[in-house]
């Protein structure tokens, strides 16, 4: 069901933004995928190390967390289809939203609500509860942000929000 929803909202979406915006695709830049590079490796110290260097190591995860880490344990097809979703499908979706339409409707109110309210909301809806969880997901939504405004190009983005989840599926 989420594979379909998925199509349906990245379609609608991309659409909306097409008719807004040329600041989706463009040809593969290598330094832009070099700058995705770095970002992925700062997004892992900053996850890995300084995060719960901060807060500590035992923190709770969140319920979003929690969740994909239940299903990923459910094994067979339903894990398959998760983590397709997961590393293809959310990533598409959210980038879409968060740093495509909200972002391009928020222009209007400046540079500081363009990038501080996608990453809000971004964050909250992964519902984070504890002031670290909070931290984590303010962090990739800012990271993500970065990433957008620095290429310039959406599809950097979800290139980006791919890799690190891919990674943190397969456990890197």
């Amino acid at each position: 069901m989420s594979i379909i929803l998925g199509g349906v909202v990245s379609y609608f979406g991309y659409r909306y933004l097409a008719s807004k915006t040329t600041a989706i695709f463009e040809r593969i830049n290598l330094k832009k995928i070099g700058f995705i590079i770095i970002m992925l490796v700062l997004t892992r110290v900053l996850m890995d190390f300084i995060i719960p260097a901060i807060f500590g190591q035992n923190q709770d995860i969140s319920l979003n967390q929690n969740m994909i880490e239940s299903m990923f344990q459910q094994g067979g097809m339903v894990a398959l289809l998760f983590k397709l979703n997961t590393v293809i499908i959310a990533p598409i979706i959210e980038e879409i939203s968060f740093r495509g339409i909200i972002f391009e409707e928020a222009k209007p109110l400046g540079k500081v609500v363009q990038f501080i309210w996608p990453t809000f909301v971004f964050a909250a809806v992964h519902g984070p509860s504890t002031p670290e969880q909070w931290t984590v997901y303010l962090t990739a939504g800012a990271l993500l942000m970065v990433v957008r405004l620095v290429t310039k190009k959406l599809q950097y983005s979800v290139m980006f929000h791919m890799a690190h989840n891919l990674m943190a599926t397969v456990g890197l």
